[in-house]
């Protein structure tokens, strides 16, 4: 928890758990999630300049977002539905929208969320879609959207707008390569 050093969030199949180190205990952020269901968590992503406002991708709960992250009570409220995204990123300039990814069955999107999550638009423009497309948002600064699909890495500097190959084509469809899903990771560091 960037607000307090000494809050840690860790998220699980068993849900959201905070541990705060400096008086050695846990807190149960589950039970604050509306509708109520357990909570498996894939990810979870706070805002740089809204420290409070976090979310998290999850299985069969689609996201879930706060404003009162480390505020013990403060309600986690659903966004969207099947299961959640596995990359979540939280534009640390203008926390209302976030990019992430879904699981809806074969034909899965990249994803843009904007006021937080009041309505969503696709991004896949003209890319190849699946299983869990790996999407990822460089926050360091400028802040550059990186996905990929089957063919290569492809970059966007207007929030998945449009797309710019980041590399040359690959020559081979790799979908069906891995038995895992792909991973983006960005290193972030803020300027």
């Amino acid at each position: 928890d960037p607000s307090d050093p000494n809050t840690m969030y860790i998220c699980s199949d068993g849900g959201i758990i905070l541990h705060n180190d400096a008086t050695n205990t846990n807190f149960n952020a589950n039970y604050e999630f509306l509708p109520g269901a357990p909570l498996q968590i894939y990810e979870m992503d706070y805002a740089w300049s809204k420290s409070q406002e976090m979310i998290c991708g999850t299985q069969d709960n689609g996201e879930i977002f706060t404003t009162g992250g480390s505020h013990a009570g403060d309600q986690w409220l659903q966004i969207g539905g099947c299961d959640g995204g596995n990359q979540i990123s939280i534009d640390p300039s203008n926390p209302s929208n976030i990019f992430g990814n879904d699981w809806c069955g074969a034909n899965s999107p990249r994803w843009r969320l904007l006021s937080q999550g009041d309505s969503a638009e696709n991004i896949d423009n003209g890319l190849t879609t699946g299983t869990y497309i790996p999407i990822r948002l460089a926050k360091g600064g400028p802040e550059i959207l990186f996905t990929c699909d089957t063919m290569g890495l492809y970059n966007s500097y207007n929030q998945g707008n449009n797309w710019l190959a980041s590399t040359t084509n690959l020559g081979h469809d790799f979908s069906g390569a891995y038995p895992w899903t792909p991973q983006l990771t960005v290193n972030n560091y803020a300027t």
